[in-house]
Order: structure tokens, then sequence, then C-alpha cells
């Protein structure tokens, strides 16, 4: 149980955390007389910091221990929520945002490597349902506990909250995580090549939060350094003969495409719920607890249904709720009753832990022990940068109407996905 608890505390900090402070912006932008675009910035920077190092975090890990690693995430991400928190102008706390993202790539690796490694078949899938659930509940509470805090406090207290937790984070994961690493002996990292493809994803990132010209001249040419690398002395980080591997790019495609929605939702939605419908941003925080709801309900038995169902009908399953949803919100107004919005909500929870729990357990389900690291790392960056393309394309979207279709039809891709994985299983 404590292992548990140590291998989930850190993913729900990094969570809650990521949604908490959105409710905050507007605060903190009156506070140093921000503009719009250093408010984008302060958002983008954590996701930035994230996917840029999630695949250099996994080859890392297998070299000198997922623990270890680990604990390195939690303790980071403790010092860059300390600098965030007293931070003096809009320039520290973005650069204390991309130190919280970084950290949160050690973490969110490192966890789901370990319990790859450390548990097998039904087990596994139990540990998994976990994690998803803390995910998810982090997730959607995060916009609660940030309006909590706003109500009550200071914005820097959404920093400072995750000092205690940080420490109790790290005392659990020192007692009670084991160590593991590969022992093989053929893991090599060229520094070279973990810049240009951690310097590739930033550019990435950026270009899908603010398209600019600049910037696309930038990713092409890093790009095609990076290709010519390749091509002359091939990759030492991303392992492509990991795509070989039964199901690992289904279950890939359909973590990306869950994240796209997951993450668009959460931002069109609240904004909808504030700009439209009135909601302080207290009484959104508590609109998102349907969705809460719905995810630590279908936690408590989405392994007894993999293991009835297997994983392809449960991501299948999840897509079409999320189709229902979609569709359901591109027809809902600023007169839709509220007991709409509440069963409303709810259905992205559903999505979420049906597809995330399946498809992760399906991606590493063939990945041997010694390479975990690197397989989690990079199903972590597909996932990140679905969500980050998620909200830099739907933020554009002129109405809930169009925004609600367009997620309909990611879900039905996805439904797509699970269709034609191999196998039944």
């Amino acid at each position: 149980m404590l292992l548990l608890i140590a291998l989930c505390l850190p993913v729900a900090i990094a969570c809650v955390d990521i949604m908490a402070l959105s409710v905050a912006i507007q605060t903190i932008m009156q506070e140093f007389t921000a503009s719009i675009a250093q408010s984008q910035w302060l958002i983008s920077a954590y996701t930035i910091g994230a996917a840029a190092f999630l695949i250099l975090v996994g080859k890392l890990a297998d070299l000198y221990g997922r623990r270890k690693l680990l604990l390195v995430g939690v303790a980071l991400f403790g010092l860059a929520s300390l600098f965030a928190g007293c931070a003096g102008s809009m320039l520290f706390l973005i650069v204390a945002r991309f130190l919280q993202g970084v950290s949160s790539s050690m973490m969110m690796t490192t966890v789901v490597s370990i319990i790859v490694h450390h548990f097998k078949g039904d087990e596994r899938t139990h540990v998994l349902s976990r994690w998803a659930l803390a995910l998810g509940l982090g997730m959607a509470l995060g916009p609660l506990v940030g309006a909590l805090v706003l109500h009550v406090a200071s914005w820097r207290f959404i920093f400072f909250i995750n000092l205690p937790l940080c420490v109790v984070a790290y005392g659990l994961v020192a007692k009670y995580v084991p160590e593991s690493k590969d022992t093989t002996g053929k893991i090599v990292i060229r520094w070279g090549e973990a810049l240009i493809l951690s310097a590739l994803l930033v550019l990435l990132v950026c270009l899908f939060a603010a398209f600019k010209i600049s910037v696309v001249v930038a990713f092409l040419l890093v790009l095609a350094v990076y290709g010519v690398l390749l091509y002359q002395k091939g990759s030492g980080l991303i392992d492509l003969t990991l795509f070989k591997l039964p199901n690992y790019f289904q279950g890939s495609a359909c973590g990306f495409l869950s994240y796209f929605c997951m993450y668009a939702w959460l931002f069109i939605f609240a904004v909808y719920l504030e700009k439209v419908y009135g909601l302080s941003p207290l009484q959104t925080g508590f609109m998102f607890i349907s969705y809460s709801l719905a995810t630590a309900f279908c936690s408590q038995f989405i392994s007894r249904v993999i293991k009835r169902w297997g994983r392809k009908r449960p991501i299948q399953f999840g897509f079409v709720i999320a189709i229902i949803a979609f569709i359901w919100m591109a027809q809902i107004q600023a007169g839709t009753a509220l007991w709409q919005l509440i069963v409303m909500s709810a259905l992205p929870g559903v999505m979420l832990t049906f597809v995330n729990v399946s498809s992760m357990n399906l991606a590493m389900s063939a990945v041997p022990p010694e390479r975990t690291g690197i397989a989690s790392g990079l199903v972590f960056t597909i996932r990140w940068l679905g969500g980050s393309i998620g909200v830099a394309l739907l933020k554009a979207a002129t109405s809930m109407q169009v925004a609600g279709w367009a997620l309909a039809l990611c879900a039905l891709v996805g439904v797509i996905f699970g269709v034609l994985m191999r196998g039944t299983m």
C-alpha cells in the first residue's frame, strides 16, 4: 500500500500544479503587469520543460537507476516550486515553471517505468489504474485547489503547498520504492544528440504554442541537422525498434489522442464556464468535481474490466464515451441547464480512465524490463505532445460548437485505432 502511495503521490502533485495555476493567471498578470504573451509563456514553459527531456530522462533512468531519477525529480520539483512561489518577476516565474516541467518529466517517466518493471499481469493493470486515478484526480482537482488557495491566500501558496507534499513524497520513495536499472551495459548516451533532440522538441511545442515564421525556420533547421545525424550515426536516444513491438505504436497513438482530447477539453470547458456561463474561479473548480468522481469511480474497477474485456475494448469504449460527451458539448449554450454541464463533465473522466490505463498497459506490455525507462519516456513524450497540440489548436476554436465537433472527430480516430490493434488483448 505504501509503495503504491509512493508511486502515485508524485504524479498527483505534478498534475494538481499544472491545472491549479490556470485559475490564477489573471491575478498573476495583474500583480506583475504582464502581457498576454507572457501569460501564454507561463503555461507553455511547463509543457516545454516536460516534453523536451522525457526521452532523455527515460534513458538516464535505465542507465543510472529509476528510483534515483524519481528522487531527483521530486527534489527538483520542490525546489522549483519554492522558486516559483518567491518569484519577483514574470521572467523568474517562467523560468521556475520550466524547471517544474523538467522535474515533472522525471517523475512521470520513472513512475511508469518502475510500475512496468516491478509489476506483472493483473497486478500491473491494478497499479496502472491507481496511477491513472492519481493523474486524473490531480488534473481535475487542480482548478479547485487553485481557486480555494486564491480565495483564502496569495497565488504564491499554489506553489508553496507543494513543499511539504514533496518532502512526504521523497521520504516515501526513498523508503519503499526499490531500485532498478539496465544491467546489460549496452546503454550509450550521445550528449550531442540529446541536446539537438531536446531543442527539436522545444521548438515543436513552441511551434504550436505561438506560430511564427522564425520558429518554423528554426524547427526546420534543427530537424535537418538531426536528420543528418541520424543518417550518419543512428540514434542513441530514440529506440525506433520499440514501434515494432506488438501494439506499441497503436497504444502510443491512442495515448496521444486521449491527452489531446483531455487537455483541450479541460482548457476549453474552464474558459467557457467563466467567460460564457459567468462562473467564478471557485465555482468553476467545483464544476470539475463530477469529472474527478467519474475518474475515481472508474479507476476502482478498470483492472477487472481489462481482465474480462482485454485491452482493446476498453479503449474503444472510452473513445465512444468521449464522442458522446463532445457531441453533447457542441450543443450547449449559455442557457444550458447546470445539471447537463455536471453530467457532461463526468464523461471525459470515464474516457480518460478507460483509454489511459488500457493504452499504457497495451503499449508497455511487450517491452523488455531493461528498456522500460526509454519506452515510458517515449510514450509520455507522445502524450505530452498530444496535450500541447490539443490546447494550441483548440484554443483558436471560434465556439464551443466547433471545439465539440473537432474533439468528437479526434475521439472517432481513437476508436479506429482501437479497432486496428492486433489480436484480441
